[in-house]
């Protein structure tokens, strides 16, 4: 399940408010794993991402998933981006 259903989703929304959600990305192959990491990749790249990233390293990528898994906080993270130096 991913995203706003548009079906069953029901919000109040004063007059003046905003209502934000997520970006929720999604992509389907029948052709296995693969195909789709090259078709998720593809979609980043060539509709997704702004044109001031394309075609470059970012500065820093910290992946706080495979350190931390769901238990992240500001001083873990500092911690890990300080190892990381």
């Amino acid at each position: 399940n991913a995203g706003v259903n548009p079906n069953s989703f029901r919000w109040h929304l004063p007059s003046g408010d905003a209502f934000e959600s997520p970006e929720c990305v999604l992509v389907y192959s029948a052709r296995g794993l693969e195909t789709m990491s090259h078709e998720f990749h593809d979609l980043y790249r060539n509709y997704l991402i702004a044109d001031r990233w394309l075609g470059k390293i970012p500065s820093v990528l910290l992946n706080t998933w495979e350190a931390m898994y769901f238990d992240v906080s500001h001083a873990k993270v500092l911690e890990l981006a300080k190892a990381a130096q």
